[in-house]
Formats: structure tokens, C-alpha cells, sequence
């Protein structure tokens, strides 16, 4: 930067921690100020898939490519950065529709593989229950969401990044500019004001009439609590997504509102056997555990899932686990938007796709 400005970063999940770290190191005077401590509220609560899947225009599929790139950088960049490029193995959807996003993808350039039975038993040894046909991606991976954005915040303090706990009730403007935030009893100056508050976004943008377009769609994930290794990566399974973290907890959930309305009415009437029909690719050896939900509540243990490892008898089922809440722009893409009259920034995005959305803001602003 030509000259260190003072920047305030609202919000300290993945997206406030990835531009408070990309700011310190091009140069800027950084405060990141945060009501909810590192991680925030929608962080903690992320899949963290690292992907350029299904579902999405060749733009912003190419923006998902580049940002796994990004991902690669970074960690070269931070050591110890808690990334696994652990492959992802999908069946999440009709044969028609998966053999479509095959050929579309692998056009594009994408790494799938489609692999059957045999494969995928090699690739996941402990599902109980094996897809005839599955698709392969071996450059998909994850990161440990609340690990990274600690190690990025950590590492952008000790470059100089100030860390302040409380809540941003408005943005102070003189002028027509933005010139800092303001908070119960305080206010606090600034060059220029990122908002990266996820939900809390368009509450606090409205203080100086701007609009977001950022809504709050449930969603559905589960914890479960630590267990021995039976997923070596990602599980797209029918109904059901699954992960398991490095501490060994299986993160399992899906993204959309409608289905899961109806899943969880469906899933109240269905007795327990019917239940246990319906889920039926548990990982192996996985025994009656209890789950909490994205909040973090204890919630009662559940029966067998369809994409679950094999041995697990526990209830991971939606009658029993609340649909959690997180944030996306209302076009279901990346919003990264500048005022430059009022010197302001509101970064709302998809998934964990952040280092190459942040640093591309960032230099763009140098």
C-alpha cells in the first residue's frame, strides 16, 4: 500500500480472518472487532468442503478453481494451516443428473473420476452400504474452519492486527464517508470499514443506507462428538453429506431450506424403522454416540443414515436435530461489494472459498 491505512474488519470468522490477514500483510493499520470471539457464528458451523462441484455457472465454477489454488497458497504461505486435500466422493443425485455434471465438469477441466462399487469400497472401506456408481474427485479437500481462522487471526496480530471484543451498533459517517464504527459507549476511527459480519451484515450497512442482499436460508448440520478414523474424506451421500474432522468428530448435513422442511416432517412421522430404511450408509464400527446440534446443544442419539459409516446405530436423523441458521448472498453466489464514496466493503461468500476473494479485494484497494 502507498500509505498504512487503518482499516476496521467487522466480523472475525474465515472471511474477516483471511482479509485481516491479506490487509497486515500488504501494510494496512488493521482492527478486527468481533461480539462472538474467533470463528464467529457461521464459521463454526461450515462443511468446509474445498470444491468446484456441482450446481454452478462455469464462472463462478472457474472463481471456485482458482480459489482452491488460492487455498494451496495460503498454506504454503501459513504453515500449519489445517488443510487436507482428502478427495470427496459423490452420489448425490439421479444417475441422469450425476452422469450430466460428469461430462460438464470434466469438460471444464475438472479431476472426476467415476468409480464403481469395488472402488469406492477401497476409497471408504467403512460405508455400510456402497453406491453402484459414485463420482470421484481426488483434488477436493477441507479445512478445519475455527483452526484456520485462529491460525489466520494469530498470525495477523502478531503482524501487527488489533483484536477488540464488542459489538458495532452502527457505521459513523461525516461527509458522505464512512469514517469509522461505532460501539456501546465508543467509537472507533478508520480509512475504511470492512463489513464481514455474515448475517449481522445488512443491519449493520443500514445505518448508512446501504442495502444487502443477504438472507438466511436453514440449514441442517450435526457434530458428533470425537471417534476413532472411519471417513478418509468427503461423503456426498443421498440425504446426506459427511466429513470427519481432524479431532475425529463426523460433521454430517445438508444446504437446502425446502427439502429440509419436508424431510423433517416427513422424518417425524416415520417410525423408527422406516427411519433406519431410509439411512442406511453409516460408517462401520460407529456406535451409538450422542450429537449436538450447530449450536451446539446436546441433542438425543440417533439411528442409522444413508450415508453414515457402518456399525453406527445412533440417530443423526432431522426429527431430533434443529435445522441450524447460516448466512448466504440471496443470488446463492459470492457478494463482494465496494462503495467507494463512502469507503465502505461487506464481503458475504459461499462456503470457504475466502483466501482468493481476499486477497483479490485487497489488491484492489492498494
Amino acid at each position: 500500500m502507498s500509505s498504512a491505512k487503518e482499516v476496521i474488519v467487522i466480523g472475525a470468522g474465515i472471511i474477516g480472518a483471511s482479509i485481516a490477514w491479506h490487509l497486515t500483510g500488504a501494510g494496512a493499520r488493521v482492527t478486527v472487532i468481533s461480539d462472538s470471539g474467533a470463528g464467529g457464528v457461521a464459521t463454526p458451523n461450515s462443511f468446509a468442503w474445498i470444491n468446484a462441484s456441482w450446481g454452478n455457472p462455469e464462472t463462478y465454477f472457474r472463481l471456485r478453481r482458482r480459489a482452491m489454488a488460492e487455498w494451496t497458497r495460503l498454506a504454503k504461505d501459513l504453515p500449519g494451516l489445517p488443510l487436507a486435500w482428502c478427495g470427496g466422493l459423490c452420489w448425490d443425485m439421479p444417475a441422469d443428473e450425476l452422469e450430466a455434471y460428469a461430462a460438464e465438469h470434466s469438460s471444464w477441466g475438472y479431476g472426476i473420476e467415476r468409480v464403481g462399487r469395488d472402488r469406492v469400497a477401497r476409497i471408504e472401506p467403512n460405508l455400510a452400504e456402497l453406491p453402484e456408481l459414485a463420482l470421484y474427485v481426488a483434488e477436493e479437500g477441507v479445512a478445519e474452519p475455527v483452526a484456520a481462522t485462529r491460525a489466520l487471526l494469530a498470525d495477523a496480530e502478531r503482524r501487527g492486527a488489533k483484536l477488540a471484543a464488542g459489538t458495532v451498533t452502527a457505521l459513523v459517517r461525516s461527509n458522505g464517508k464512512v469514517t469509522g464504527v461505532e460501539m456501546p459507549g465508543e467509537q472507533l476511527a478508520a480509512d475504511e470499514v470492512v463489513i464481514a459480519a455474515g448475517a449481522g451484515a445488512p443491519g449493520i450497512a443500514e445505518t448508512v443506507g446501504v442495502k444487502l442482499p443477504i438472507e438466511t436460508p436453514p440449514g441442517l448440520i450435526v457434530h458428533s462428538r470425537p471417534y476413532k478414523k472411519l471417513l478418509n474424506g468427503l461423503v456426498l451421500a443421498e440425504r446426506l453429506h459427511m466429513r470427519q474432522t481432524a479431532e475425529g468428530r463426523i460433521i454430517a448435513g445438508s444446504d437446502s431450506a425446502a427439502p429440509i422442511r419436508a424431510r423433517m416432517r416427513r422424518t417425524r412421522r416415520a417410525s423408527c424403522s422406516r427411519r433406519r430404511r431410509r439411512c442406511c450408509a453409516a460408517p462401520r464400527g460407529w456406535s451409538s454416540i450422542s450429537t449436538r446440534s450447530a449450536t451446539g446443544r446436546p441433542r438425543s442419539t440417533a439411528s442409522r443414515s444413508s450415508a453414515a459409516p457402518r456399525g453406527w446405530t445412533g440417530s443423526m436423523s432431522p426429527s431430533c436435530i434443529p435445522a441450524s441458521r447460516w448466512r448466504r448472498p440471496s443470488v446463492s453466489l459470492p457478494l463482494a461489494k465496494f462503495w467507494p464514496a463512502s469507503a465502505i466493503h461487506c464481503f458475504s461468500l459461499t462456503g470457504l472459498a475466502v483466501s482468493l476473494n481476499s486477497r483479490s479485494a485487497c489488491d484492489s484497494r492498494q
